[in-house]
């Protein structure tokens, strides 16, 4: 009987040391997150964020950056991770065939 019981729990023990495992990856508190609005060689590469620290940049806003800077292909729509170490909001001429952010700054790869 007793055997039949460490049987059963065996299996659930299993599982809860599965599931255990499963962190989320922890980023730098200074991290915003964003979403890859536009990708031009013409134009500004932008990003609008979607996640941003305390005292950040506003949610909602836009901000050029260099897609050279990441190691995978990026495309329109991703979701990436990034760091904001300098921003300035930038008013720019309405008559133009770009696309341009509301801020450029110093973005690179969040580690």
């Amino acid at each position: 009987m007793k055997t039949k019981k460490v049987f059963l729990i065996i299996p659930f023990l299993f599982l809860i040391m599965g599931m255990g495992g499963c962190e989320r990856e922890q980023l730098s508190e200074n991290c915003y997150e964003g979403k890859i609005l536009y990708l031009s060689d013409k134009c500004f590469n932008i990003i609008v964020i979607t996640t941003a620290p305390k005292d950040g940049m506003p949610v909602g806003e836009t901000i050029a950056f260099n897609p050279d800077l990441f190691s995978k292909k990026l495309k329109e729509g991703d979701i990436i991770h990034i760091e904001i170490t300098d921003f300035i909001k930038r008013d720019y001429p309405v008559a133009s065939p770009c696309v341009y952010p509301t801020y450029l700054g110093i973005v690179k790869p969040c580690k």
